[in-house]
């Protein structure tokens, strides 16, 4: 089964040789230690990191809702952790702060997090700034979209 669900040369080769034993857990091991050690995947996820750390929502020419946006902005990040190994993945809070940096300069999101740590002191909430990276994208989902009229869309 596996064979054929394997598309490189070497996943296949792994698999087969590992067919006798039939053991999928060594398959699989050795499937993600090739693939983190490869080459294509360090230049992949170096590039994954470079458009979290630099895209902003603002510049990025996106045609869709924000919601499609933070929808994909969170792919990146799922895409990037699922290329780290355990100790090179990052934290929530850096992911929170690149998918914030990201909203600078879209008016209705770019003071958002900011609005929610500020809610959450006026409350006496304890560690106030801790947010997961979760949390914070379905907060961001939440929020009210800006009312575009069609007269706006239309006038130059």
């Amino acid at each position: 089964m596996l064979v054929d669900v394997c598309q490189t040369p070497v996943a296949k080769k792994i698999v087969n040789q590992n067919r006798d034993m039939m053991d999928t857990r060594k398959v699989w091991y050795e499937l993600c230690t090739h693939y983190q050690n490869s080459m294509s995947s360090k230049m992949h996820s170096q590039e994954l990191l470079r458009y979290v750390h630099t895209n902003q929502l603002v510049n990025s020419g996106h045609r869709g809702t924000n919601q499609l946006y933070i929808t994909n902005f969170s792919e990146t990040i799922r895409q990037f952790q699922a290329l780290q190994t355990d100790e090179n993945k990052l934290s929530d809070q850096i992911c929170v702060v690149f998918l914030n940096n990201s909203m600078r300069g879209t008016t209705h999101l770019k003071g958002f997090l900011d609005t929610y740590y500020t809610a959450r002191k006026a409350a006496a909430i304890p560690d106030q700034f801790n947010i997961t990276f979760e949390e914070y994208v379905e907060r961001l989902i939440q929020a009210p979209q800006p009312h575009v009229t069609w007269q706006s869309v239309l006038r130059p």
